[in-house]
């Protein structure tokens, strides 16, 4: 009768004990639903489970575990995730999975389960990757963009720049037929109304294609037409 009276109360105990059940959906980097996952959990006894329905449970008293997801594929593993799990307070707790690839695998931690409340600080969310792949997209983006037009920009500056060069060696020679093919080079610039620098490096331009030639007299030059 003892032995009886024992067993109920430790029953009874076991009944009462605080605990609390952990769930959700697991899915793989890509935010599919999987199915088949092996997951483990370091209670003791260890418990096991294989994914179904895309969905998984366990049942855990207050503690710190390790849980561990891996997804198979032609016997080797494919995608897993290991992460800590503590749970300070009894009641039901949503966690769903997401697995990596295995060579980006890492480890997650710092899941609390303290009244309904997850501390995931820590654990590196699939969200915020896309965020950052979008982002270094789109400033990629935005780099050749800038570099295409700055390129576009100076090939259009170069062509007005020769359009422009070639109208003033023009105008030279067109104020040397005026002048009946000869004229000094001060008045030459007071034609074209441009700097001393510029005409001279017109006047040798034009020198260089053939089409006129200088002659020094006193402290100015006399420019001939061919």
């Amino acid at each position: 009768m003892k032995k009886v009276i024992l067993i109920l109360i430790f029953l009874f105990f076991i009944n009462n004990v605080d605990g609390a059940t952990i769930y959700g959906k697991v899915y793989d980097f890509n935010l599919n639903p999987l199915n088949n996952v092996v997951i483990e959990i370091n209670t003791k006894p260890e418990q096991s489970f294989i994914v179904k329905n895309f969905s998984y449970s366990f049942d855990l008293n207050p503690g710190n575990y390790v849980l561990t997801a891996k997804y198979y594929k032609n016997n080797k593993v494919e995608s897993s995730l290991t992460q800590n799990i503590s749970i300070t307070q009894e009641g039901n707790y949503l966690i769903d999975l997401v697995l990596f690839p295995e060579f980006v695998n890492e480890e997650f931690e710092g899941v609390n389960i303290e009244n309904g409340l997850f501390d995931e600080s820590k654990r590196l969310s699939i969200g915020f990757i896309i965020l950052i792949v979008i982002f270094l997209i789109i400033i990629s983006f935005l780099v050749w963009k800038l570099k295409f037009l700055g390129d576009k920009k100076d090939k259009v500056e170069e062509k007005i720049y020769n359009i422009e060069e070639k109208t003033d060696l023009n105008k030279v020679i067109e104020i040397l037929k005026r002048e009946d093919g000869r004229i000094n080079q001060k008045n030459l610039r007071k034609e074209l109304q441009l700097s001393e620098a510029k005409v001279s490096l017109m006047i040798a331009e034009l020198e260089h294609e053939g089409k006129i030639k200088k002659i020094k007299k006193g402290r100015g030059n006399i420019i001939i037409l061919k």
